[in-house]
């Protein structure tokens, strides 16, 4: 590991996983294998954040030309030319399986009988992390575009030997009601919309003392393809130069205002002898 640690005294912060899958509209195995990856990620959802990325592998479609800037970077950064692939905190999860298996998530979720298994992300999170990460956002009125908030803080002296970097992804929840692609997968959690302030990311300090606290903001606009606005969230993890992923923090929804009032009455009122009156009813929302 490139990393050194140098503390006195100090305490540790609970990891939470991180577990990037890329994933094709048009790939037939992704269709057969993530219902497992999506049910362990939902049991552990307590110990993992699942984000997906849709590739134009082996062909592009709707989805992938939308974000295609961002998940080309991402596909390029960790030298993946299939799907279904992942990585668990930036790696390989169990380097036994490359000779056969690379990276397909299968091997993250199930065992050889299928079942479902919770091994590799349950190690994964009893290895303590030097940071904590928070999240905070907030929509403009038009809900056009958006403020974000990322506090780093570290809770332990921490020095690493390759750089840093804050990656910030805007995910959606995609539901559809048909298949968007050919594979007939109709919903996707947590698919990446965007990344701020690109897909290389921010770079950050590189050493850090106990308790440090770095606060890092964000603004932008969302994304005209976003399908609905209230099934987004901010996704922040810290990598380091050996792809190794420090730490991941999500916010929650957004909660919209969704309150509706009476702006007001317009009508010529009659009196008790009218037979017919027709109000008009103005709502604010």
């Amino acid at each position: 590991m490139s990393l050194l640690f140098t503390a006195l005294s100090f305490a540790q912060s609970q990891r939470l996983v991180l577990f990037e899958e890329f994933t094709g509209e048009n790939c037939p195995p992704c269709a057969s294998y993530n219902p497992y990856v999506d049910y362990l990620a939902e049991q552990k959802s307590s110990e993992v954040i699942l984000i997906h990325y849709i590739a134009p592998i082996p062909t592009p479609g709707i989805l992938s030309a939308q974000v295609s800037g961002v998940v080309n970077g991402r596909l390029t950064y960790y030298g993946c030319n299939s799907t279904p692939w992942g990585q668990q905190d930036g790696a390989m999860w169990d380097s036994s399986l490359l000779a056969n298996s690379g990276n397909n998530p299968i091997t993250w979720c199930a065992d050889n009988s299928g079942n479902i298994t919770s091994a590799y992300v349950d190690a994964e999170y009893a290895v303590p992390s030097p940071f904590t990460i928070s999240i905070t956002d907030m929509f403009t009125t038009a809900s056009d575009s958006f403020y974000a908030t990322v506090t780093v803080t570290a809770s332990q002296a921490f020095t690493s030997t390759s750089a840093l970097k804050l990656q910030m992804a805007m995910v959606e929840n995609l539901n559809y009601a048909s298949p968007p692609g050919n594979n007939g997968e109709t919903n996707w959690t947590n698919s990446v919309r965007a990344m701020y302030p690109s897909y290389i990311g921010m770079t950050i300090a590189g050493t850090w003392t106990n308790g440090q606290v770095q606060t890092y903001t964000y603004k932008g606009k969302i994304p005209l393809f976003v399908r609905d606005k209230t099934q987004l969230r901010f996704v922040a993890f810290i990598q380091d130069a050996t792809k190794h992923v420090q730490q991941a923090g999500i916010s929650n929804y957004y909660k919209f205002n969704t309150d509706i009032s009476t702006a007001g009455v317009k009508g010529s009122f009659g009196n008790c002898a009218s037979t017919q009156y027709t109000p008009v009813l103005n709502l604010t929302n």
